[in-house]
């Protein structure tokens, strides 16, 4: 009977679609890194752009591990926590500057158009 749960459990728990989908992110989590090591234009740009979400930038980590050696693995995994930090930061300050918005002292000061910031702060945090 172990076995047959076993069975069942994967025939639940599995997609063939989810399945390739995932097999294609770690790939190209690994083409990321590679890019990263061997191309300067490439990670000149990577470096300068948005922060991954956090299941990505989880994937591009252990990936990463795999792809390149000691030294450069954590180089690039503290690029990665370096980017992810200066964008929670911002997000963090959009939320706060929203938030002092419905403050009737706020009232007729210019804010930094951050009616948004809720979305975009849990679509980083999600993915959703």
């Amino acid at each position: 009977t172990d076995t047959m749960s076993s069975d069942l459990y994967n025939c639940v728990h599995s997609c063939a679609l989810c399945d390739k989908l995932s097999a294609q992110m770690a790939d190209a989590a690994g083409n990321l890194a590679y890019l990263w090591d061997k191309e300067n234009d490439f990670r000149s740009n990577f470096e300068k752009a948005a922060a991954l979400c956090l299941e990505h930038m989880a994937l591009v980590i252990s990936v990463c591990k795999k792809e390149l050696n000691a030294k450069k693995s954590e180089e690039f995994t503290q690029m990665l926590i370096n980017q992810q930090k200066n964008a929670l930061d911002a997000l963090y300050d959009d939320l706060h500057s929203f938030t002092l918005s419905f403050d009737y002292r706020n009232t007729g000061k210019p804010d930094k158009n951050v009616a948004d910031s809720v979305p975009r702060t849990v679509n980083h945090l999600t993915k959703f």
